[in-house]
């Protein structure tokens, strides 16, 4: 399902552009932010820090409780979670994608519309809100 991601950065002008699935949202966290998503077990941690004593201790502690853990890493940091705690993967990378900007919008093409209407202050308003529905409008109108 088609939706539109709308960047409302801190300084530079808001933009809008689409987004075919889900999965096209990961692959643009993975290229742009080098998003990672992944199942950790004690097994994958021994292999790459090579000695038990040089594992991270909350990622130790989490692969012992849990048998596994959930990885997620960006050009930012690594965190890890328990299976349980994890956000899902889709908004894991939406907050890799928005990290640094003042708001980020993922909006269905209904919410886009609505979003761009007379009584859009129930989506968004604040900073560069003019420039967030402008560059909506225009990506609307291209579709």
């Amino acid at each position: 399902m088609e939706r539109i991601i709308v960047e409302i950065p801190h300084q530079r002008r808001a933009t809008a552009f689409l987004v075919n699935d889900d999965i096209h949202i990961i692959e643009i966290a993975g290229r742009a932010e080098d998003f990672s998503y992944q199942p950790v077990t004690f097994e994958d941690a021994l292999n790459l820090w090579g000695d038990e004593s040089q594992i991270p201790l909350d990622l130790l502690s989490l692969v012992k409780e849990h048998g596994c853990c959930i990885e997620i890493s960006n050009k930012i940091k690594t965190e890890w979670f328990s299976p349980k705690e994890a956000p899902g993967i889709l908004d894991a990378a939406l907050e890799t994608l928005f990290h640094d900007l003042n708001r980020g919008l993922l909006l269905s093409i209904d919410e886009a519309n609505e979003f761009v209407s007379n009584d859009q202050q129930n989506i968004y308003s604040g900073h560069q809100m003019y420039e967030a529905m402008t560059a909506v409008r225009k990506l609307l109108k291209d579709i």
